[in-house]
């Protein structure tokens, strides 16, 4: 469950590793009802700040105990680093899990001194509230404009655009953040009729139903949080006469396989997550003619590239706002 914040200066991580035996109905109707039932939910929300060399650790830890999701705060607006040496991390817990007691033992089990620990109980409804108040239409490609339910009537949205409807949610990607523009402008490029679509850290959905409304046939695409498959599911509905059977979300991470070849494969991450599941990203990058991957700030281009050099893929570049997107060069 990722915390769709990008709007509040801030920027998730998606960790790909699938910690959770997690499963999930396939069903629209049945992931519907679990939406549903939200609304009157509450959760633990626990903010830990370390230091940013106890990161992975903690998010690893906290995952394997239970949590349901994290996001991390990885930049303020109009910059690409919150900090050099300390990191904020959110973690969300069900309300019968030990969050109070929880952190503490668990940084004192790893030797981590942390700045500071808070732990507060969040309700869905109240958190989705805050958005309708602040969330409204925006621009997110050239010819795209992100459309949330409560503004679908908005005198702001030109005329002939594309209306992609999403609902801010608990899981990553609201449209704001450069590197998801990225993505939609490199789609939105795209002759899709023909393409078959896979994603891995689909968050919110917003970049399959992207490619579905860009006239993609089929998409396939998966995270590692249950709360975010269920988002996708919720927001694909959103989007009017959208047929849900050229559509899979399903929880996953670097090592699904769609059960058709996909054509066109898309991640939007973080260099060290690609770097760290290098098998498998090649394995996509090997197999799909069409690829893109963002999620790289410009200070890590040249790990990028020189993970690409290293293993023969030509590619281009396009920059926005200190964030990269790297795409397949074609010949």
């Amino acid at each position: 469950m990722h915390r769709a914040c990008e709007d509040h200066s801030k920027r998730e991580r998606v960790n790909p590793k699938n910690h959770l035996d997690l499963t999930v109905s396939h069903h629209p109707s049945s992931t519907m009802a679990t939406i549903s039932e939200l609304q009157n939910h509450s959760f633990w929300q626990v903010s830990i700040s370390i230091p940013k060399e106890n990161a992975l650790f903690i998010e690893d830890f906290f995952m394997q105990s239970g949590a349901l999701g994290y996001y991390e705060v990885l930049y303020e607006e109009k910059t690409t680093s919150l900090s050099d040496d300390s990191t904020i991390l959110y973690f969300f817990f069900e309300k019968d899990f030990p969050a109070r007691a929880f952190p503490l033992l668990a940084l004192e089990s790893g030797g981590i001194i942390a700045e500071d620990v808070r732990v507060e109980e969040i309700k869905y409804e109240d958190y989705i509230r805050q958005f309708e108040d602040s969330f409204r239409s925006f621009q997110v490609g050239s010819r795209t404009w992100l459309v949330p339910p409560w503004d679908d009537k908005s005198a702001e949205i030109p005329n002939g655009v594309t209306r992609l409807r999403l609902a801010p949610g608990l899981a990553f990607g609201t449209g704001k953040h450069p590197t998801t523009r990225l993505m939609i402008e490199y789609l939105e490029e795209m002759d899709m009729g023909n393409e078959i679509f896979c994603e891995i850290g689909t968050g919110s959905g917003i970049l399959a139903i992207a490619a579905l409304l860009f006239g993609c046939p089929r998409v396939y695409a998966v995270d590692i949080e249950k709360m975010s498959i269920q988002s996708a599911y919720e927001n694909l509905g959103l989007n009017k006469d959208m047929v849900f059977e050229k559509a899979v979300f399903e929880v996953g991470d670097f090592s699904y396989r769609p059960p058709e070849q996909a054509s066109l494969f898309v991640a939007n991450i973080l260099p060290s997550v690609f770097i760290a599941n290098d098998k498998d990203l090649l394995y996509f990058l090997n197999s799909c003619p069409r690829w893109a991957l963002s999620g790289v700030p410009i200070e890590q281009k040249n790990t990028m590239t020189g993970f690409l050099d290293n293993h023969g893929k030509s590619f281009a570049l396009i920059e926005k706002e200190g964030w990269l997107l790297f795409h397949e060069k074609m010949q």
